[in-house]
């Protein structure tokens, strides 16, 4: 592996040490149908790509791993480059090992989290037909509705997710009032997200 990678490799293993104990070899690097991803992936990736894989989607904590049932609110709130990915399959445990390189930053933060959906154009990842959307974002997950409500509306998405004990919950308007159409910012819009998201 050449010196740069495989410092950026074991960088990530540092960053988040406590959640991701060890790194483990992932495909040869000539395998990789994408250029210049990870030749390493650790086991977050590879438990985020299952999760995605069996549920169509995942909620990830760097420190508290898989956040189903948790009875939070999460909310899409980062929209600048490089902070949403959008495939046409199921993220590898590779390109979820890039995203969170990537965004190693704002991941450090533990409220904010990795997170994925995928749906067909007619149904869910797993039943529906046409074809695959799949996403990787960063999602911020909050214990009050809300906060969660308030940063939807800043941010312009369309709906929150509840990850309630006994099930998974769309949400898209609390106290009678729709939050956004999920089209995405630019200028000051986008800053006054940022803002409400740093608040």
């Amino acid at each position: 592996m050449p010196f740069r990678r495989r410092l950026a490799a074991v960088s990530f293993c540092l960053v988040v040490a406590l959640a991701l104990p060890r790194c483990v070899s992932g495909p040869p690097a000539d395998d990789l149908s994408v250029g210049g991803l990870p030749d390493q992936v650790s086991p977050a990736a590879v438990a985020i790509a299952k999760l995605t894989k069996d549920t169509c989607g995942a909620t990830w904590s760097l420190d508290k791993g898989d956040r189903a049932k948790s009875d939070l609110y999460v909310v899409s709130v980062f929209q600048d480059a490089g902070q949403q990915m959008q495939l046409n399959h199921f993220p590898s445990p590779q390109e979820l090992e890039h995203f969170m390189l990537v965004n190693r930053k704002p991941l450090r933060d533990r409220e904010n989290h990795v997170g994925t959906f995928c749906e067909h154009d007619r149904g869910d990842c797993r039943s529906g037909s046409g074809a695959l959307n799949c996403y990787i974002e960063i999602s911020i997950a909050v214990p009050e509705m809300a906060r969660a409500a308030e940063l939807a509306r800043a941010c312009n998405q369309k709906s929150i997710a509840f990850l309630g004990k006994s099930s998974l919950a769309i949400i898209d308007q609390h106290e009678g009032k729709p939050f956004g159409t999920g089209s995405p910012l630019s200028g000051p819009a986008l800053a006054a997200c940022a803002a409400a998201r740093g608040r």
